[in-house]
């Protein structure tokens, strides 16, 4: 048996990694780690939070990394004896050296001080770099407290988040507020659920590089999966493996204007890419029983704009969905935050001369109208979209389009 143990581990996307190898590998909460060790009931397992310090006493034999480190993520039964390895250093280590992340005489903050933490601080060792601050909550030895971090550090060069927050379901979390930092150049968060949490978000606004965790996931993998199956596998594996993952992962959201056609080009791309389709206006309308021109009637923009701030929070946390947004969710940057950390965004437009009103819009039943939202709202558009898409021929050569786009996408 191969499983991945932990407490909580609805965040977890190694199984679909493992599985792509072997038939079977298990997501195991285990809440009595002792019973567990001692019955050694598995062939070889994964350990996450909280246990990679825990399981260390268990182990009849260590890696290198292992004993300079501190903490593993990896046991392997070896002849009846538990073998213990450290792959999130090679994860990491592998995760510099692909986004050439140079690190030689820069100031870096590590968040956090668990087990994940621990191992980048051995890459960082190993490269023979020393000008390093770890950050927690509490002050310990060698370890300095927020506070202290935002009063005497804001010159930090590179944050490297080893923590958990911001993590799945928390994801309107956020560790730290990088604003305070004005010569950073580097952010980089171990975090890989969400795709890209409020800390990386916040880096992409910037203009910084930033680093999500799910290479650091995936090569980790990749090197506990060779010493599972005793067999070595080419570096170029772990890109095709990411590649992949991110897609499925990925949710496709749709913003725009209203009648640039989002809703049905969401629908031919949901069944053109096998997505699941999650249409925002049609979930309100689930909810609120009635058609959302009856609900503005009834109750205001304002009563609307709270739930759809509700329905968006709830669908962004999602995966491999196509999300179609209302014209107005723009406007409120929550909502935008949100379906940025797993969404790639494309922004519908389509020219004025093709619009055939509806009168069941609530906020846009006449030309006049409809053209001054435009312009309200074409620099929110603008600012979130990844790619623009004009719908200037037929909606199902629109989806086409965009469908093309995203097979050939790599992140």
């Amino acid at each position: 048996m191969r499983g991945l143990i932990g407490k909580k581990l609805g965040h977890s996307f190694s199984k679909e990694i493992h599985e792509q190898f072997y038939k079977e590998y298990a997501l195991m909460e285990v809440s009595d780690l002792d019973a567990f060790m001692q019955q050694k009931a598995f062939d070889a397992i994964n350990v996450t939070i909280p246990y990679k310090e825990a399981v260390l006493p268990y182990l009849d034999c260590q890696s290198e990394e292992v004993s300079k480190i501190g903490a593993c993520n990896t046991v392997v039964k070896q002849d009846g004896k538990l073998v213990g390895y450290n792959t999130d250093y090679y994860g990491f280590m592998y995760m510099l050296k692909k986004h050439k992340v140079n690190l030689e005489g820069k100031k870096i903050v590590i968040l956090g001080y668990g087990g994940a933490s621990k191992a980048v601080i051995a890459v960082l060792k190993d490269l023979k770099i020393s000008n390093y601050l770890i950050c927690k909550p509490t002050k310990t030895q060698n370890t300095i407290t927020y506070q202290e971090l935002y009063a005497n550090h804001r010159d930090s060069s590179v944050i490297i988040n080893t923590s958990y927050v911001g993590m799945y379901p928390n994801n309107d979390d956020r560790v730290i507020d990088l604003t305070c930092f004005k010569e950073l150049d580097c952010v980089i968060d171990l975090i890989y659920n969400p795709l890209k949490t409020n800390l990386i978000v916040d880096a992409q606004k910037r203009k910084i590089k930033a680093i999500g965790g799910l290479e650091m996931l995936v090569a980790q993998a990749v090197k506990s999966i060779s010493l599972f199956l005793n067999q070595a596998f080419h570096e170029t594996l772990i890109d095709e493996i990411y590649q992949s993952l991110l897609k499925k992962k990925y949710n496709l959201v749709l913003i725009g204007p209203s009648y640039s056609g989002k809703t049905t080009i969401g629908a031919y791309l949901a069944e053109m890419l096998d997505y699941k389709l999650i249409d925002i206006d049609a979930e309100i309308e689930k909810e609120i029983k009635m058609n959302i021109s009856m609900f503005f009637t009834l109750h205001g923009e304002k009563a609307f704009r709270i739930l759809e701030e509700k329905i968006i929070k709830t669908y962004a946390k999602m995966h491999h969905n196509i999300i179609i947004t209302g014209a107005g969710a723009v406007i409120n940057p929550r909502n935008m935050q949100r379906l940025l950390q797993n969404g790639y965004i494309y922004s519908i437009d389509r020219p004025m001369e093709h619009i055939v009103l509806d009168s069941t819009r609530p906020l846009a039943t006449n030309m006049q109208q409809l053209k001054q939202l435009n312009v309200t709202r074409k620099a929110l558009y603008d600012k979130y979209c990844d790619e623009k898409i004009m719908n200037h021929t037929t909606i199902q050569a629109c989806a086409e389009v965009i469908a093309k786009k995203w097979r050939s996408h790599e992140g």
